[in-house]
């Protein structure tokens, strides 16, 4: 009853962060305005503890809170709804005689699930609007209902595959699940001992929310200096070939994420930073090849060799699962015994949910146009590629993650010239949901139940509130987005829709077959990760980590690779001369760097919200 509530305003948060593309929240892994509401009701709390113990929050109650709004935001935010909805009236408003959309694109998008009315886009791209005027709102009703409802099947399907896979995770491999460390530590309660009690925390907070507070003045008042801890880039200086291939190099230091990598697992933040610059010498190797970053209008060829890395590490996570996932099949078949009265659904239940889940899937995709067998192609690689992003959340638990859009690749292997104009344009549409993977809620539902095994939270009663969850951020989300975009007209938001058409069109003007070059560096991907792999398996000595790999070549790694460096020195030289000991007192200092940075960037964000100004943000 509380948390219902608070999803309304968390999510119309999240959706104005994202289409200013101001530190929007799902981006990160862990979501800010997440921890910032858990902070406001601990601090709530305080005096319901001391005064009427009975109806203060429990650990438990926070921490189901935490879960439904970081599965909420995770559902209307960048890479999920936002896309979506920008893409869904794009080739109908941004239609000119020039660029022909009319004849090349209108006939392919089905209409329940776009928008074509003109008057409501027409004023729907000046802003100064309403979405409660119904001219405006009755074209939005059927495509939302929709997509809403795909939505909530991506989230139950998610939720299967998390019970199927909880047990070997969790209990048998114990991944180390990062990114639920410093929701945990705040819900454990008062104390001069406890998270809020410690003094590393305190001074680790301030130092972070200073230097938050001090450039967010600086916005205001010039004179103040600014503390440049995001302008800072060394690429320019590379001016000859083929070392000006390495491109836009930045040197951050946001004071978050050195916190957040400071839990991960030592040799796992060592291959973020390593394989990134092992990622630039490719670059500047292709450079002297005469080959840059984008080397055809197809595909980008470091997205087909990353599609490959993934693929192998989700072989080689399947693989160790296997006796695990073998149990649970005969338990789902019925020819087992199997105990499986503790997981969040019966196993049973789970396997059948997530096949009958994913038919749908298919179905709605080929409902929309698409081709059987490409929908079967697609909807696979997304679940692949949800349940990859799962594992390296639970595993990893990067700061963030952005996975480029597989459908692309697809597009480059299989060849324009096979596809033809209907399989491309809902190809196109397709990119709404494979676009980057920052935000999605699969890992936050595995969390969650990490969560839940770490404070008892009974897992059965774990999947009515993720559920309820999803059925209502849907609409909220494009109430949300909605909203801000009538009353203040298209903002960034166009620009997705547009990045979507503009390549759909390239793809259809520049026809051709199967791209050979993508396929080979898409196997060379495969191989060099399946050898790391064996190699990390195999030797003691072996430091790096193959998840980094593919995980270091993405937009986001180029901000996050030096604060990374930075704290994966704290931490080595903490272990080396201190301890374990040493080691887990001063984590509270790297808590505090997360939590005072999240928590001065919100309430900044928050006023740039009622004050419709752009104002410092702490990330992007």
């Amino acid at each position: 009853m509380i948390a219902i509530p608070l999803i309304i305003p968390n999510t119309y948060f999240a959706t104005q962060r994202g289409v200013t593309w101001a530190a929007p929240p799902s981006t990160l892994s862990l979501i800010y305005n997440a921890i910032f509401t858990m902070l406001v009701l601990t601090i709530l709390n305080v005096p319901f503890k001391k005064l009427t113990p009975k109806y203060a929050l429990t650990q438990q109650e926070l921490l189901i809170i935490y879960i439904m709004i970081s599965v909420s935001t995770a559902i209307a935010g960048h890479d999920e709804i936002e896309i979506v909805a920008s893409i869904m009236p794009h080739a109908f408003q941004f239609a000119t005689p020039e660029n022909d959309w009319a004849n090349v694109f209108w006939k392919y998008i089905p209409d329940w699930l776009s928008v074509s009315n003109q008057k409501a886009l027409a004023n729907r791209s000046t802003g100064e609007s309403s979405i409660y005027n119904i001219v405006n709102l009755k074209p939005w009703i059927q495509p939302a209902i929709w997509w809403s409802l795909f939505f909530v099947d991506v989230v139950f399907v998610g939720f299967c595959i998390n019970t199927m896979l909880r047990k070997q995770w969790i209990e048998h491999e114990k991944l180390s699940y990062p990114i639920v460390r410093l929701p945990y530590e705040m819900s454990l309660g008062g104390g001069s001992s406890s998270f809020f009690g410690n003094k590393l925390m305190w001074g680790g907070f301030c130092i972070a929310g200073g230097m938050d507070i001090i450039n967010g003045l600086n916005h205001f008042w010039p004179q103040i200096p600014e503390i440049p801890i995001r302008t800072m880039e060394i690429g320019h200086y590379f001016t000859q070939k083929p070392w000006n291939a390495m491109g836009w190099t930045p040197l951050c230091l946001f004071p978050f994420v050195i916190g957040l990598a400071f839990f991960i697992p030592k040799n796992l933040s060592l291959s973020l930073w390593v394989f990134y610059l092992f990622w630039k010498a490719q670059k500047v190797v292709f450079g002297a090849m005469g080959k840059y970053y984008v080397l055809n209008p197809f595909t980008v060829y470091f997205d087909a060799e990353s599609l490959g890395a993934f693929l192998s590490i989700f072989i080689f996570a399947i693989y160790s699962a296997r006796r695990h996932l073998g149990s649970v099949l005969r338990k789902a078949l019925g020819l087992s015994n199997l105990d499986d009265s503790n997981e969040p659904l019966g196993y049973r239940f789970a396997f059948f949910g997530v096949l009958v889940g994913t038919g749908l899937m298919i179905t709605f995709w080929y409902m929309a146009g698409m081709s059987l067998w490409l929908s079967i192609l697609l909807i696979s690689l997304y679940i692949i590629t949800i349940t990859i992003v799962a594992r390296i959340r639970a595993e990893l638990g990067p700061p963030s993650h952005d996975l480029y859009s597989f459908s692309q690749a697809i597009v480059g292997f299989v060849g324009t010239s096979r596809l033809g104009p209907q399989n491309i344009t809902v190809t196109a549409i397709f990119r709404g949901i494979d676009r980057m993977y920052r935000g999605h809620p699969m890992p936050h539902e595995l969390e969650a139940m990490k969560l839940c095994e770490r404070t008892q939270i009974p897992y059965r009663k774990l999947f009515p509130v993720i559920m309820i969850t999803a059925v209502i951020a849907g609409p909220v989300a494009f109430w949300a987005w909605l909203d801000l975009t009538y009353r203040y007209g298209n903002y960034t938001g166009a620009a997705y829709g547009g990045e979507t058409f503009f390549i759909a069109q390239r793809w259809l003007n520049e026809t051709q077959g199967s791209d050979s070059q993508a396929i080979f560096l898409a196997i060379g991907g495969f191989i060099f990760t399946c050898l790391l792999t064996f190699a990390y398996r195999s030797f003691l000595w072996w430091p790096l980590h193959p998840m980094g790999y593919p995980l270091a070549v993405s937009w986001n790694m180029e901000w996050f690779w030096f604060p990374i460096l930075i704290s994966w020195s704290a931490k080595s030289i903490i272990l080396k001369y201190g301890g374990v000991k040493i080691h887990s007192k001063t984590s509270y200092f790297f808590f505090g760097l997360v939590l005072g940075e999240f928590t001065v960037g919100c309430i900044l964000n928050i006023m740039g919200l009622f004050m419709h100004q752009w104002i410092y943000v702490f990330w992007h």
